[in-house]
């Protein structure tokens, strides 16, 4: 079972702001757009997966070189919608050790075959953040 599964919608628009360097703007205007597709909550709050997450960091990388949208959404397939988050059964002390946390999300967010700087920085941001909000 995957630790944290790509298509489960957890993040807030805020926590993609900071892990992405886009800003709300941005993120909003790419949605507009179709490019991404984010779970909306009953209370009509945006939700976004990792998924969500690494498809904003190709699409900015291809921004920076110099792509237009048009052939942004031709390259792209259509985003799939995210999942709703429901409730996991509490996982073990074993299940939760960092080892296996960071080699999961390592696992869940690589997309592209080169290691970017841009992927490197979000899996420490979410390690921080699952560290950070991780029942005690």
């Amino acid at each position: 079972m995957d630790p944290v599964p790509r298509d489960m919608a957890v993040l807030t628009i805020g926590i993609v702001r900071q892990l992405t360097g886009l800003t709300l703007r941005q993120i909003r205007y790419y949605e507009e757009l179709g490019l991404i597709c984010p779970f909306r909550s009953n209370g009509e709050q945006r939700l976004y997966s990792i998924n969500d997450v690494a498809r904003l960091l190709r699409i900015k990388d291809m921004i920076d070189q110099e792509y237009t949208i048009s052939q942004i959404k031709k390259i792209l397939k259509p985003p799939t919608m995210p999942t709703e988050p429901t409730p996991q059964p509490t996982p073990s002390e074993h299940d939760l050790d960092d080892s296996n946390l960071l080699r999961g999300i390592r696992d869940q967010i690589h997309t592209r075959t080169d290691r970017s700087w841009s992927t490197t920085i979000i899996e420490g941001q979410l390690a921080q953040f699952y560290r950070n909000n991780r029942p005690k």
